[in-house]
């Protein structure tokens, strides 16, 4: 398992399906989205920053919002990190799933979950309201983010809304790189969760992974969710700090 190439994907970079680096410095790898989210501005390092790399890094992003994932046992990079002012805003568990052990047909028909048309303004606009809400997110910046996914990886972005009867109360997003997929925004409205639609949704994407012929899924997991991808059936490979300007 290349846990290092694993980090790039689920941090929004490969360049093999022009999920490209904005930045590259002697250690760093730098995605900047087009939006103020902090989570869609990411940094990963392939060695030890410098702290020459570090200040490079912050005034590339400048007042922008931005994470820079870490593994929570490198203790020299977070120290590092630390002592150019960098702090410490959350951490979550990375977790992989081996397609190969999965049930092609294994799935929860409680709930109806759709992959939404890419080219439907209006699907789109349905689609962001989801995380925005969940995520307590500004929707215009949202938006930015995915239009920058839909011009640079048409042909690799899947995204998925769940409905509880008729009501659209759940969202979910899939990248597909080669042979593998990560999961992101995989989310239900508060008032709705607790039901099973989070890992309705999550079955419905492995099943399209493994259909487009992935044999692996990887995500970053909330604390919470943690529990729910544990029993789909991922396991936690590794547990990444984020820190912030």
């Amino acid at each position: 398992m290349n846990t290092s190439l694993f980090l790039q994907f689920l941090l929004y970079m490969n360049p093999t399906i022009d999920l490209h680096y904005d930045l590259i410095t002697q250690h760093c790898l730098v995605f900047k989205s087009e939006s103020s989210i902090r989570s869609s501005n990411r940094v990963c390092h392939t060695n030890i920053p410098t702290d020459d790399e570090i200040q490079t890094i912050k005034s590339f992003f400048g007042e922008t919002p931005f994470t820079w994932a870490v593994n929570i046992t490198d203790a020299e990079s977070i120290t590092t990190l630390e002592k150019n002012s960098l702090k410490h805003i959350a951490s979550f568990p990375a977790m992989h799933f081996n397609l190969n052990d999965f049930d092609h047909y294994s799935q929860e028909d409680t709930f109806v979950i759709k992959e939404i048309n890419l080219n439907n303004d209006t699907d789109i606009t349905t689609w962001i309201s989801i995380p925005a809400q969940s995520f307590q997110i500004a929707q215009p910046e949202l938006l930015k983010v995915i239009h920058l996914f839909k011009k640079r990886i048409p042909h690799a972005l899947k995204l998925y809304i769940g409905y509880d009867q008729d009501k659209i109360v759940a969202a979910g997003m899939m990248i597909l790189h080669k042979e593998t997929a990560t999961l992101h925004w995989i989310c239900t409205l508060p008032e709705y969760r607790n039901k099973g639609l989070g890992s309705a949704m999550t079955h419905k994407a492995l099943i399209d992974a493994k259909k487009n012929g992935c044999t692996q899924a990887i995500l970053l997991s909330s604390v919470l969710g943690k529990h729910v991808y544990e029993r789909i059936g991922f396991k936690e490979y590794a547990t990444y700090a984020m820190y912030g300007n």
